[in-house]
């Protein structure tokens, strides 16, 4: 009888034996997997990073050149580029920072928004209101936003000399207008990631 209660004792218990070891596989595989994937994880992420940036380059770059065919069409249709009478003749200037109002208006009047009543958000430069620049989000306060959310700068050539110098130090653009993205790190001054229609030297 005793024999016969050890044979019944060592089947049950048996069953319980091999599930629990195939309960402890099961974790130590899971875990292992787990830590596999966060040290692809961590391999993977910089070059991810890495090709989300170079893509949203290439579409600033895109956007510029686009915004700079626009600005020809508007002086194809006008006859002269986008610039109110006080600014005739006067220097190109680069300060993104201190010509966001005109910016955001010169953008205003390639949109097709600029009613040519000369408030604060029209010059009255495009009194067709010709649409000359489309955009995936539209706008009525000139409001263009890189891939980065940062509003781009257009700098335009005030004096018709066909060359713009940005940034101040470099070599001559030879153009009509330069369109600059302030880049990844959402900062004109840095200058070391911004991204225009131009080839942009660093000072």
């Amino acid at each position: 009888m005793g024999h016969y209660n050890k044979e019944l004792m060592m089947k049950h218990s048996a069953p319980r034996t091999a599930h629990s070891a195939l309960l402890g596989f099961t974790l130590i595989e899971m875990l292992v997997v787990i830590a596999i994937i966060a040290i692809l994880a961590g391999i993977l992420f910089p070059t991810v990073v890495r090709s989300i940036t170079r893509a949203n380059v290439v579409k600033a770059r895109s956007e510029a050149q686009n915004i700079e065919a626009a600005l020809m069409l508007y002086f194809n249709e006008y006859g002269q580029l986008p610039i109110r009478d006080g600014d005739h003749g006067r220097n190109d200037v680069a300060n993104p920072g201190g010509d966001a109002i005109y910016n955001r208006n010169m953008f205003t009047i390639l949109m097709g928004n600029d009613g040519g009543f000369g408030d604060n958000n029209s010059y009255g430069l495009n009194p067709k209101q010709t649409v000359f620049l489309t955009t995936e989000v539209p706008s009525t306060d000139g409001t263009y936003l890189d891939p980065w959310g940062t509003q781009y700068f257009m700098l335009i050539d005030r004096n018709y000399d066909e060359s713009i110098i940005y940034p101040a130090g470099t070599t001559a653009h030879r153009k009509r207008v330069v369109i600059v993205s302030a880049g990844p790190d959402m900062d004109f001054a840095t200058m070391k990631d911004n991204v225009a229609n131009v080839e942009l030297e660093v000072p």
